[in-house]
């Protein structure tokens, strides 16, 4: 029932099962929370989950590709669905291209790059700011990147993503503070 979640967090977390994902992920790994972590590689992300579960932490592990905007908006409103709210919302998931000239990217690239570290935020915002504007409740966390402040010469694509994604959510967060 929903009853037994409303006293614990709901911490969701992109990009879950490795590097940074993995590490966001521990390091709210403790009883009052529950973790709704999401990536690609469910079997990784199983992983993860049946570690922190071996600490006491109830996890949930979803086979997500934030690029896909029908997974994300699915994946946020089940969680919302099921637990009745997200506290924190840590959007992770990242995707780069290898280091090289603007005009050697392909299009591939540069599309996972948009989808991922832009689309992805932006249809997840989109899905979780109403109920956390409704509760007057909620943290957003985007994990962007130093390529998304200053220009790398090797990165146009990814630098690209990362800068529109900085722009999103600034935008936001001065329209939530208000």
């Amino acid at each position: 029932t929903m009853e037994k979640f409303t006293d614990k967090k709901i911490i969701v977390i992109t990009g879950a099962s490795r590097g940074l994902g993995k590490a966001l992920a521990e390091s709210f790994s403790e009883p009052g929370n529950i973790l709704v972590l999401c990536s690609r590689d469910i079997k990784e992300l199983n992983g993860v989950c049946c570690e922190l579960k071996t600490r006491g932490t109830e996890c949930y592990a979803s086979k997500i590709d934030v690029s896909k905007k029908k997974d994300i908006v699915k994946f946020i409103r089940q969680s919302i669905k099921t637990f009745s709210k997200i506290d924190v919302l840590i959007n992770n998931a990242g995707a780069i291209h290898k280091a090289k000239p603007l005009e050697k990217i392909t299009d591939e690239e540069y599309q996972r790059c948009l989808k991922t570290n832009l689309d992805g935020v932006f249809y997840a915002l989109r899905e979780v700011i109403p109920s956390m504007k409704k509760r007057g409740a909620g943290t957003i966390v985007t994990i962007s990147s130093t390529a998304g402040k200053r220009g790398n010469p090797d990165f146009a694509a990814y630098s690209a993503s990362k800068f529109a994604v900085t722009g999103l959510m600034q935008s936001t967060a001065v329209s939530l503070e208000e």
